[in-house]
């Protein structure tokens, strides 16, 4: 799944006992990841992901196209 960042909602995510920055998009939280880039790298990269059952999505960003990690409510703390 592509998505704007805009078209997600800025959030505050305590995970782990730690505040961290996130998207909410759908009723789901999302974390950014450290893989951005051009969209035709991140894609195959956030595929691979969703092979191995983890919850990802590529947001396109200002300028870059990055993989954004679910974070499961039993993390949000």
């Amino acid at each position: 799944m592509i998505v704007k960042l805009s078209d997600t909602n800025n959030i505050q995510i305590s995970v782990l006992g730690q505040k961290v920055p996130g998207i909410s998009y759908l009723g789901q939280a999302f974390v950014p990841t450290h893989f951005a880039g051009e969209m035709k790298q991140v894609v195959p990269a956030c595929r691979r992901d969703l092979d191995m059952g983890l919850v990802s999505m590529v947001v396109e960003e200002k300028g870059t196209f990055r993989i954004w990690a679910s974070v499961p409510k039993e993390m949000q703390i």
